[in-house]
């Protein structure tokens, strides 16, 4: 395999593709939490409203 690229540049090259697979890979994580901590809190709700409901009438 012949190149036009020298040793340095070719370095360069592959530092910028880890810095960007970092950023993603960042970024999918962060997307992941993000849904995560939104299902929890939109089952919690559902719980807390379930119990308030069924909570009897003297606690009003």
């Amino acid at each position: 395999m012949n190149t036009d690229l020298n040793r340095d540049q070719i370095m360069m090259i592959v530092e910028r593709a880890r810095r960007q697979h970092s950023t993603e890979s960042g970024q999918v994580i962060v997307t992941t939490a993000r849904k995560a901590f939104s299902w929890l809190a939109s089952k919690s709700d559902s719980l807390l409203h379930s119990l308030q409901f069924m909570a009897p009438a003297t606690y009003r």
